[in-house]
């Protein structure tokens, strides 16, 4: 089961994806994509982002079995702010 988390960023989304694209890289993960779409693979992760004006829309699509969705989305509030980014609610 896939899940879906919002966030509003400032600034251009170039350097949105840029730092999304450093993020992962920490992780050792796979990122691609543009100011308007990608994906991140990696480790078992599998999520996939979309960008329209200023906010950022991830959704996980898969996690390894020993990470639960709690953990991803204590993850993703904690990076959130290294993009320029706040979660929505």
């Amino acid at each position: 089961m896939a899940k879906t988390y919002r966030y509003r960023f400032r600034g251009a989304a170039g350097t949105l994806v840029d730092r999304l694209k450093h993020e992962a890289q920490s992780y050792k993960v796979d990122a691609t994509g543009d100011e308007k779409s990608g994906k991140v693979e990696g480790l078992g992760i599998k999520a996939r982002y979309t960008i329209a004006a200023d906010v950022v829309t991830i959704t996980v699509d898969k996690i390894p079995f020993i990470i639960s969705w709690g953990t991803v989305e204590k993850e993703l509030d904690n990076m959130a702010p290294n993009w320029g980014a706040t979660r929505l609610t």
